[in-house]
């Protein structure tokens, strides 16, 4: 089995899929103060290109705006924002490359370190099954499922027989080697 694994911020999509939701989630008044949740997002963006973001601190600022919402009511306006904003900015080598992969019969997978609520529905438009990103937490309420706000604190490689990201999970730290990292686009 071989496995193709794409990052998607700046590779498989113009731009950070992460910074166009938080837009989203403001453009839809989920923010109440704009100008300040984006002054502190853009430190964040920098502490990040620096190596120095705290993950954690991150994502309580940014899951912050989900809490107490409804799985459902987040889902459909993801659905919307990859729609309308994210599905026009992939790149056409992306589609291109992609294929390539399906054609040799990889096994693709979506990596990133944002929300599995965004990636996973992207993940979905590109035509890729398996995906690894932050698990939101969610807890039923009167109203149904909702989000905590916070991130789960689980593993995120499943440990199913015959999974091929269990596969890595469980080879890996062994055969390293033998498992191509596919980050690049072709010209």
């Amino acid at each position: 089995m071989r496995l193709a694994l794409f990052d998607l911020d700046d590779t498989l999509l113009d731009g950070d899929c992460s910074d166009r939701w938080n837009l989203w989630m403001i453009e839809q008044g989920w923010i109440s103060d704009a100008e300040r949740f984006m002054a502190r997002a853009e430190q964040m963006q920098q502490a990040y290109h620096a190596g120095k973001l705290k993950l954690e601190e991150y994502l309580a600022m940014t899951l912050a705006p989900l809490k107490g919402r409804r799985v459902v009511d987040v889902e459909k306006e993801v659905e919307r924002f990859v729609d309308t904003h994210l599905q026009p900015r992939i790149f056409d080598q992306a589609w291109r490359c992609l294929e390539s992969h399906r054609n040799a019969g990889d096994t693709l997978v979506l990596i990133s370190a944002s929300s599995h609520h965004l990636v996973a529905p992207i993940a979905a438009a590109l035509g890729i099954e398996h995906v690894l990103a932050v698990e939101l937490e969610v807890a039923t309420s009167e109203e149904g499922r909702v989000y905590t706000g916070c991130r789960q604190r689980r593993a995120l490689v499943p440990r199913r027989q015959g999974d091929p990201l269990s596969a890595v999970a469980s080879r890996t730290r062994h055969h390293a080697k033998s498992y191509h990292l596919l980050l690049r686009l072709p010209q």
